[in-house]
């Protein structure tokens, strides 16, 4: 009969891509690693993983049995989670992915659910849209927050959350008078802005482009906290989602200015694989995410 563990030990390898560093996350030393994958190709009669000096992927094999394991063990999560949940114990790990641009929103969400169900073990992991894609998909993550823009709905389950705005975070030295701003304006300013990488920073190219301006960009950082630092410092100005910045502490002489000509609002959302929909932390998580 097949190991749940066997199974483990591959799908960890698939999401590793490296047989040191599953071995590790499987908390198996590398020649116990490798026999649980020898064990599942002998019980399966099958060769899956590609041979080689390294991990160079799986057999066309492979990848059936990937699919089913991936299967299996979403079925048994369930189970076990919801076993519990009929005792009125919800309990259980819950990762999240979530883009920069919606960590506010994500704490709040996450303190509210530490609240309601003090037995979910939460990590909050950031991360590019498409990385937050690609990590609910493959299992890394259990569900993220992140643009429903570019998000496949035949993957993904996928509920609109909030809409992002954007205003400018500019010092006084470098503000224009009113009390918002243009995006034409904004464009003139020296600008810190994410990485190019960043679905954030290629929405806010797209808005630049459409506004007939091209952006004057100093800086691009991987974050928003290094963003904001150059602005306290009088470096620069920072376009920045309202929610991120509805809370924030800011020195005198720093002006939040929304930024209008047009007005965006970029939806975003939650995601959850359609393999993990049915997990009760995942029902928790929405409910903790419709109290806001």
């Amino acid at each position: 009969m097949i190991d749940l563990k066997d199974l483990q030990c591959l799908v960890t390898l698939v999401q590793q891509e490296h047989f040191a560093r599953a071995a590790k996350k499987c908390a198996l030393s590398q020649p116990a690693f490798s026999m649980r994958i020898r064990n599942l190709e002998d019980q399966l009669g099958a060769r899956i993983v590609k041979r080689g000096n390294r991990y160079h992927g799986l057999t066309a094999e492979g990848e059936l049995v990937l699919d089913h394991a991936r299967a299996i063990l979403d079925r048994v999560r369930t189970l076990e989670e919801g076993v519990r949940a009929a005792r009125g114990e919800v309990v259980g790990d819950l990762v999240l992915g979530v883009i920069p641009s919606a960590a506010p929103f994500a704490g709040r969400v996450a303190s509210r659910l530490h609240r309601q169900y003090p037995g979910i073990r939460l990590r909050l992991e950031t991360a590019t849209s498409f990385a937050v894609q690609q990590g609910v998909d493959d299992g890394q993550l259990d569900a993220g927050f992140t643009y429903v823009e570019g998000t496949p709905a035949d993957i993904h389950q996928i509920e609109a959350v909030y809409d992002e705005e954007y205003a400018l975070l500019v010092g006084d030295a470098l503000a224009p008078e009113g009390a918002t701003a243009t995006w034409e304006a904004a464009a003139g300013l020296p600008l810190v802005l994410l990485n190019r990488d960043m679905q954030n920073r290629r929405i806010l190219d797209t808005i630049f482009r459409e506004a007939g301006v091209a952006p004057t960009v100093i800086a691009e950082t991987a974050g928003f906290s290094a963003a904001m630092a150059m602005v306290m410092d009088g470096a620069g100005a920072t376009v920045l989602p309202r929610l991120f910045i509805e809370n924030l502490s800011l020195r005198p002489g720093v002006r939040i200015l929304p930024l209008v000509d047009p007005e965006i609002r970029k939806p975003v959302a939650l995601i959850v694989s359609r393999r993990a929909q049915a997990l009760p932390v995942i029902d928790a998580l929405r409910r903790a995410v419709a109290d806001q």
